[in-house]
């Protein structure tokens, strides 16, 4: 074929299978690039009497090789996510061919794919343009463990912002049965005040653990140390669950509600509010600028009475 320089036959026999260009000849009067066989060095070159320029490539072709951490790693599973969007600069990988002219890329793969706790091999293969392989072989773990960690955009909410852990004991994962108990920094607020949360199977049906206060499973969309929250309002007649008060639409049995979150006011059987939903603001709930609270009516003919 007709090429402008040697460099691009150079990349011609380089990109074509090794049964058709083991070397290549260019003629720069001419501009004619030649595929020939018989290599004796690895993209050599010399300009002959002729003017010709000629390239040796793929003398003898080994296997490329794979450079990458492989040491295994152990994440809790509600992490599987975060670490599979951060994996290709946390763990990087690369693909090394001293006889192929572009070095083949390095290809991630689950052996199996992940489905749960437990542990699974990362394949990470590289292929040169011969077809040869080289794998290595990762081995991740990811543990029954539940996450007590803050969100970095939130660092400055926990007492270790280093780490952002919101225990008191600088953990970021608890073991199922494992506890601890939750301080944050100045002017922020435990999320599960006067109890320790704890990690545990929430049933028989589950296998990765989950957080409990008090008891009851931990609302996980609630930040684990925030600002003030606000304690669910009691008023005669209001909602509740065995003895837990249960009077905002959105309650979660901690009979807390996170600040700037919404209360619907929410009551008992036969009873029902006409009061709007309030807002909880730093730990007191508001219609507008005004304080707020609410009252369960017994309802008389479908409709709520004084």
């Amino acid at each position: 074929g007709v090429y402008t320089s040697w460099q691009e036959c150079s990349v011609a026999c380089a990109w074509a299978p090794q049964v058709e260009c083991q070397a290549y000849e260019f003629n720069p009067a001419t501009l004619q690039c030649s595929f020939r066989f018989g290599c004796t060095g690895r993209l050599q070159w010399n300009e002959t009497q002729a003017g010709y320029q000629v390239g040796y490539c793929r003398r003898s072709d080994s296997p490329p090789k794979v450079e990458v951490d492989a040491s295994p790693v152990s994440f809790p599973w509600a992490w599987k996510a975060q670490w599979a969007s951060e994996e290709e600069s946390s763990v990087p990988c690369t693909c090394k061919d001293w006889e192929d002219y572009w070095a083949p890329v390095c290809v991630r793969a689950w052996e199996v794919a992940p489905e749960g706790p437990g542990t699974y091999k990362r394949i990470l293969n590289c292929t040169d343009s011969s077809g040869q392989s080289s794998v290595k072989v990762k081995v991740v773990t990811f543990t029954s463990q539940c996450v007590v960690k803050g969100r970095p955009e939130k660092a400055h909410h926990y007492l270790h912002q280093t780490n952002l852990s919101a225990c008191s004991n600088g953990k970021t994962a608890l073991n199922d049965g494992e506890g601890c108990r939750i301080v944050c920094a100045e002017n922020y607020v435990s999320a599960c005040p006067a109890h320790e949360i704890q990690c545990a199977i929430a049933d028989i049906w589950s296998e990765q653990p989950v957080l409990f206060c008090n008891g009851v499973r931990f609302n996980t969309t609630l930040e684990l140390c925030g600002r003030t929250p606000c304690d669910e309002l009691a008023p005669n007649n209001a909602y509740t669950e065995g003895s837990v008060v249960m009077s905002c639409e959105e309650s979660d049995g901690t009979q807390i509600i996170p600040d700037y979150a919404t209360c619907t006011p929410k009551c008992a059987d036969g009873f029902a509010s006409l009061d709007p939903p309030m807002t909880c603001s730093s730990g007191t709930f508001l219609r507008g600028d005004a304080e707020a609270s609410f009252m369960c009516l017994e309802i008389a003919t479908g409709a709520a009475s004084l």
